[in-house]
């Protein structure tokens, strides 16, 4: 008789989303992936729609606060406890991410604001991620 609930039958998935430095490498380039999308999506916009960067502080903002509700949403839904702690971590490594891209790039670092946008979406996005329908 098989045993289906043996320690070998995980899959790889599953070890990723319950190893808490994993998930959170992977919800932050979640979310760095989801910020690039949304800010190309704001940048089209910006220069084919409207034919003027007006907005594009608060199109930045506003691609920023998605990725990071996006990553750690997923990572929520995957690991359904702790989704707080989840949207802060997540916050957290994209902000390094990002100061590493900043520190490369222009030799400076991002503002702190962006830290508190980064944790505040994080965590609406990790406590809705938490809260919502089991799918899978």
């Amino acid at each position: 008789m098989r045993h289906y609930f043996s320690r070998g039958s995980r899959s790889a998935g599953s070890i990723v989303w319950e190893s808490v430095p994993l998930s959170t490498a992977a919800s932050a380039l979640i979310g760095i992936s989801g910020t690039l999308a949304v800010s190309a999506i704001f940048s089209a916009v910006s220069f084919f729609i409207m034919k003027s960067t007006v907005l594009s502080g608060f199109f930045g903002v506003l691609s920023l606060m998605s990725g990071s509700f996006s990553g750690a949403c997923v990572c929520g839904r995957y690991r359904r406890h702790g989704g707080l702690y989840t949207g802060i971590r997540c916050a957290a490594a994209m902000y390094i991410l990002l100061a590493a891209a900043a520190l490369s790039v222009s030799g400076t670092l991002p503002e702190m604001k962006k830290l508190l946008l980064l944790a505040v979406s994080g965590c609406a996005g990790g406590v809705s991620g938490v809260n919502s329908k089991k799918v899978f």
